[in-house]
């Protein structure tokens, strides 16, 4: 067991299992993963005859979570995890097992001079917002600025007050009331304002009229007009005019050159 990796007696040749074929997530130390005397299922990626060497993979044997990545995840979606690491030029951040995602420094604070180590430390979670995402190098940008200025415009947006204007009338509300006000009475007390015609025959009517003496207030008075020849029979009538309107309304590849054997062996 090393720093770099571990020996895998396959029985007479040992392999290699380099750090980085340990496994899909980040390993600082092959003891993370394995310890002396554990038997292990290995696939063999690597032989080289001249140099004795083989190399080995543990992780070629599990599921890539990156193969499937953008099922999960959207640009401008909303994640959370820990911290795993900082440096000068950014922070990592475990969004998942197998996955993480940086937060490079210009995406940090709103400050440039701000430093990574100024901000975040291994273990703190955080909330940070998805900006790119690469299948293929297995590389996912994350964004802690853009998360605090989304948060501040909503703020803002709920201090304002309400000024929506006054709603208007609609066409057809108008033509409604339009049409009642031509229905509505006259102040002089007429059926209609413009009741020209009604007047008139009211007119002629009392002026043609018998006198009836106050004995004959219960019957019905008989009015009769002469028609001159010709001239068609006018009834009182009053005609209203209006307008109806209808309104519609990212994983490195391996060199597999060893036809992927698969093999048990002991650490």
């Amino acid at each position: 067991m090393t720093n770099f990796g571990a020996f895998i007696d396959l029985g007479g040749a040992d392999g290699l299992a380099h750090i980085s074929e340990l496994s899909w997530q980040r390993v600082n130390h092959p003891r993370e993963v394995l310890s002396p005397g554990q038997e292990v299922r290995v696939m063999v990626v690597e032989i080289d005859s001249d140099r004795e060497r083989i190399g080995l993979s543990l992780r070629k044997l599990q599921e890539n979570p990156w193969d499937t990545i953008d099922q999960r995840y959207s640009l401008g979606q909303i994640v959370n995890g820990p911290v795993t690491n900082v440096t000068p030029f950014g922070a990592f951040v475990q969004i998942e097992e197998a996955v993480e995602g940086l937060i490079h420094a210009s995406e940090l604070d709103a400050d440039p001079q701000t430093q990574p180590s100024d901000v975040l430390r291994p273990g703190q979670e955080i909330t940070a917002k998805v900006i790119s995402l690469d299948r293929q190098r297995q590389r996912m940008g994350l964004s802690l600025r853009r998360v605090t200025e989304d948060e501040q415009q909503d703020e803002q947006l709920d201090e304002q007050p309400d000024e929506s204007p006054n709603p208007q009338p609609t066409p057809q509300q108008e033509q409604e009331a339009a049409v009642g006000e031509a229905a509505s009475p006259s102040p002089d007390g007429g059926a209609f304002p413009n009741d020209s015609t009604s007047t008139a025959h009211e007119t002629a009517t009392s002026d043609e009229s018998p006198s009836r003496s106050p004995s004959d207030d219960s019957v019905p008075p008989i009015v009769t007009a002469p028609i001159a020849e010709g001239e068609p029979m006018n009834e009182p009538a009053v005609v209203v005019q209006a307008e109806a309107t209808a309104y519609g309304e990212e994983g490195t590849a391996q060199d597999e050159n060893q036809n992927g054997m698969e093999v048990e062996a002991v650490c």
